[in-house]
């Protein structure tokens, strides 16, 4: 994470900092998504918002941090492409692979120099990748499970300067997803 306080203007880094997640905890761990099938070849274009956290672990940060998250959100708003296995009437089960791309607006919290700062801002741009597979429950309904990867350098407002920290994060997402 590299520091720029506004007075200096020298930017401070701060090496190997590690974030945690805690998902479950408020504001919890979500996403939604909505999308389209283009054609009959397994290709859907999706709008999809994810609402994760990530905290800085107090050990990894050094003077004039004294804390940082992001905890009302490291929000992603994404336009997906997604490829998917074609369904066939008697398949139960499929995978697919998501890519998106779309802009970031976090939510930071932090503490530089014994002064507090927070709000949402435009983080700048956000990317994940996330394979999964796809249990056709009915006719409708779906059970969906993946991985994914989501990676972002969002430039945000702290106490006294900007903080531009490199975030990347690794979730296991499921859920229930309905085919019309």
């Amino acid at each position: 994470m590299t520091v720029r306080p506004d007075d200096t203007g020298v930017p401070v880094r701060v090496d190997a900092v590690t974030f945690r997640g805690d998902s479950f905890r408020w504001p919890i761990y979500y996403g939604y998504r909505v999308g389209h099938a283009i054609g009959r070849r397994g290709v859907w274009i999706e709008a999809e918002f994810l609402h994760l956290k990530v905290i800085a672990n107090q050990e990894s940060l050094a003077p004039p941090v004294e804390s940082f998250a992001i905890t009302h959100g490291m929000n992603f708003i994404l336009v997906n492409v997604v490829w998917a296995a074609p369904e066939h009437d008697r398949a139960r089960v499929g995978w697919m692979v998501r890519a998106g791309l779309g802009p970031t607006l976090p939510h930071a919290e932090s503490r530089v120099d014994g002064r507090w700062q927070e709000g949402y801002e435009l983080g700048g741009a956000g990317i994940q990748l996330a394979p999964g597979i796809v249990v056709r429950v009915t006719r409708v309904l779906r059970m969906t499970g993946e991985y994914k990867f989501t990676f972002a350098r969002p430039s945000v407002e702290v106490a006294g300067g900007h903080a531009l920290a490199a975030v990347r994060t690794h979730h296991v997402a499921w859920g229930l997803a309905a085919a019309f």
